[in-house]
This record gives structure tokens, C-alpha cells and sequence, in this order.
């Protein structure tokens, strides 16, 4: 059976279960492909990836399981590099695209120091100055590829790390927490923000929900220096209207052009946010919340 064998899948079983992050089976997929060409043993493997996650297809084959694992990380590229790309396709979609439909909180404070090293965790698409920027796949502007559950930097070294709507998309958040709080320098800053009321979306899974409370329960004895929403009610409005009307609609040009129109005819309405920013009930349909948290010194 070429150069795999059953105790093989046995310890790649283990291996799965020790990583705990989706990104483990796409890598251990990607490392078997050049070597192996046994559809039986590849079929045996992607039981044990089913066994581990139930969440995955049962494939019609072992090379439909392999499309599908690597399916999150191009289709998450291809959206990331059309946001630079000088196509005139992708050049036309900029320009027709609808501005987003909320605005930030200028009251979220920005200015927590930075140090000689900072971190920022699902950067992938944005320019991080000042950061080294990880994401669970390798791809343009990302500086290393590693799952946040278990981030490959020794103890104490960041100053600063940033970790922006990056918790509702991992299977353990406590994990990742944990990871956080020991690459974080003692006196160390970090800014977590999560969606509340905010429609489904996965890149490349989309697992959960955070109030202001259950991010400052995941605190572990780091202080809470600031805490608010970053954007509020009236963002949550428009995303779920612009949504809902796509949702009307069979083919995706209709959906496209309905996300366009809506998303010019609403933006508008954002600013309304500037006022209810202030609400003392705000949170109650918040669209995105965050903290900041400072790790003990001693």
C-alpha cells in the first residue's frame, strides 16, 4: 500500500486530535497528496478525518474530501487578492461596490503602546504595519501560517496582539485564549473584537456568538482596561436587510445586484450609530463588540 499503513492512520488519528484545528487535516491532506496515489488508503484516511469531524461530507470519493479541505483556503485567497489586483473586473467591482454599511466607534480607544514585537491574528487581506500578521492559511501579506490554538512563538515575546473577528471562526476559543495570554509580555496588550448580532459567515467556519460578558469571561485573570461596541444597532439593521434581500433572489447576479443597491441606498444610515453609540441599550443589538485586556505584570 505504497508508503502509508493502517498504524499510519492510527497515528495521524492522534495527530488531528492534538492539533484541534481545521487547518490540521487541510496540511496533513497537502503533505500526503505528492506522496501517496492509493485510493484505498485515501479513502481510509478520510474516515478518520470524518471521524474526527463530523462536520465534514462523507466523500463521494477521496479526492472530492481533498477539493473540499482545500476549498477554504482558495476561495479565501481568490477574495483577498481581487481586493488588490488591477483586473478591470476586479478594478470595476471596487468601484461599484457600496460603501460598508456601518461605521466604527470613534470612542474605541486605538492607542494602547506597541512594542518591538506585536502580533495580529487573522490579518490575511490587510496591511499590518508593525505586526506579524498570522492567519491559518499561507497567502499574500500573511507572515505565518499556524492555527491560533496553538501559535508557534515562545512565551512573553509580544507587546501588543490583536485578534479582530477571529474567535467565532475557531473551535475552542479557550485554547486560543490560553495561546494568547502566554505569548503576551507580561504588562502586555490585547484587543479582542467579535460580532453579536451579525449574520452567518465562514471563513472558513462560523461557530458562535460573544455579548461584552462572555468576551470578559474568557479574560483569564487579564485585566479589563476598556470595553465597549464598535459598531452598533443601525449597522446590525443593514446587514440583516441587505442579507434578507438577497435572500429573495435564486440566481447570484440578482443577489449581486441587490447586495449594489441596497448596500448605496442604506449606507447612509450609519451614521445614525454616532448617536445610539451613546444609548445606554445599545449592546442589546450591537453589531460588533470589543475589549482590551492587560496582562498582569508579575
Amino acid at each position: 500500500m505504497g508508503g502509508f499503513s493502517l498504524d499510519w492512520l492510527v497515528d495521524a488519528a492522534g495527530a488531528l486530535d492534538d492539533l484541534g484545528g481545521y487547518s490540521s487535516s487541510f496540511l496533513l491532506f497537502h503533505m500526503m497528496i505528492p506522496f501517496h496515489k492509493d485510493e484505498t488508503m485515501l479513502l481510509l484516511f478520510c474516515q478518520v478525518l470524518r471521524g474526527w469531524d463530523r462536520n465534514l461530507p462523507q466523500p463521494r470519493s477521496a479526492w472530492s474530501m481533498i477539493g473540499y479541505l482545500m476549498q477554504a483556503g482558495t476561495s479565501l485567497e481568490v477574495i483577498y487578492s481581487e481586493r488588490t489586483s488591477r483586473h478591470w473586473l476586479h478594478r470595476l467591482r471596487r468601484l461599484i461596490e457600496p460603501p460598508a454599511p456601518f461605521i466604527m466607534n470613534p470612542a474605541e480607544p486605538k492607542d494602547f503602546p506597541l512594542g518591538r514585537w506585536n502580533l495580529c491574528i487573522g490579518g490575511a487581506g490587510r496591511v499590518m504595519h508593525g505586526y506579524v500578521n498570522l492567519d491559518l492559511f499561507a497567502m499574500p501579506g500573511v507572515d505565518v501560517a499556524a492555527d491560533a490554538a496553538g501559535l508557534p512563538f515562545p512565551p512573553g515575546i509580544f507587546q501588543r496582539v490583536e485578534c479582530d473577528a477571529v474567535l467565532e471562526h475557531v473551535r475552542d476559543p479557550a485554547q486560543v485564549m490560553c495561546e494568547i495570554r502566554r505569548v503576551l509580555a507580561p504588562g502586555g496588550y490585547l484587543h479582542l473584537v467579535t460580532p453579536f448580532c451579525h449574520p452567518f459567515h465562514e471563513y472558513p467556519k462560523d461557530f458562535r456568538r460573544f455579548t461584552l460578558d462572555g468576551l470578559k469571561q474568557l479574560a483569564g485573570g487579564m485585566e479589563v482596561v476598556a470595553e465597549g461596541w464598535r459598531t452598533g444597532p443601525t449597522a446590525t439593521l443593514l446587514v440583516i436587510v441587505i442579507e434578507y434581500g438577497k435572500l429573495l433572489f435564486p440566481f447570484r447576479a440578482w443577489r449581486a445586484v441587490t447586495h449594489v443597491t441596497l448596500g448605496w441606498l442604506l449606507f447612509p444610515l450609519r451614521y445614525l450609530d454616532l448617536l445610539l453609540f451613546r444609548a445606554a441599550n445599545a449592546g442589546r443589538i450591537g453589531n460588533h463588540c470589543y475589549v482590551w485586556l492587560r496582562k498582569p505584570k508579575a
